[in-house]
């Protein structure tokens, strides 16, 4: 049976026409997470306007494979430069059991052509009843990513007791861009262009996900 999705959040505004033209500002974040009923709560913060913030225009929540990406799009048009602020929205799925990678991708809109404005400065996101498999952390404490960013490539430094079955690398859109052999710990990445990738490890029966930026 295939993974069912069903986004139950309300739209607050829908997009106008006028968005073509808008400036895009993303930032992204991933999280490993284990369950089927996904609630998200997240807090933004903005480095302009006062108060808590009234800038949340939608979210698209897309599953591929086993990687969902949730794109939470925030209107920040006429808004008053003062102090930051802070927003906070609910979004609300479910998906079937098993591990996921979950991507929060920000995206701010600035109709303001007369603006320059800087992306969200932090993004916490809360899960309920949903937790993180507590096996896994202790496995992810024990294994790391040097250097993150990386050019030409980066080592998996991994202490005995983690046994590694396979590695594979994927674009931020969920596309398997490489895989290693097991016993590979130097990943060769020359031949890959410059962006966000996912690298997925898996250990045993379960895995672990790292985020890997190649400049």
């Amino acid at each position: 049976m295939k993974p069912a999705l069903k986004l139950l959040i309300a739209f607050l505004l829908l997009l106008s026409s006028s968005s073509l033209n808008a400036q895009y500002y993303a930032e992204n974040h991933s999280y490993q997470i284990n369950g089927n009923n996904l609630h998200l709560y997240l807090e933004s913060q903005f480095p302009f306007g006062t108060g808590i913030c009234d800038f949340f225009d939608t979210c698209s929540v897309e599953l591929l494979n086993d990687t969902i990406f949730a794109n939470v799009i925030y209107d920040i048009s006429g808004i008053h430069f003062d102090q930051y602020c802070t927003d906070y929205d609910t979004i609300e799925f479910s998906i079937s059991d098993g591990f996921y990678t979950l991507v929060i991708n920000n995206i701010t809109i600035d109709y303001d052509s007369a603006y320059n404005l800087d992306t969200v400065l932090q993004t916490t996101v809360t899960f309920q009843n949903l937790a993180v498999s507590l096996q896994s952390l202790s496995i992810n404490d024990q294994l790391s990513i040097y250097p993150n960013p990386a050019k030409e490539f980066f080592d998996i430094r991994a202490t005995n007791e983690v046994r590694i079955k396979y590695i594979e690398l994927f674009d931020i859109r969920g596309n398997s861009v490489k895989t290693f052999d097991r016993k590979t710990r130097r990943i060769d990445i020359h031949d890959i262009g410059s962006g966000t990738y996912i690298l997925k490890i898996s250990i045993d029966d379960r895995f672990i996900t790292k985020m890997i930026v190649v400049e």
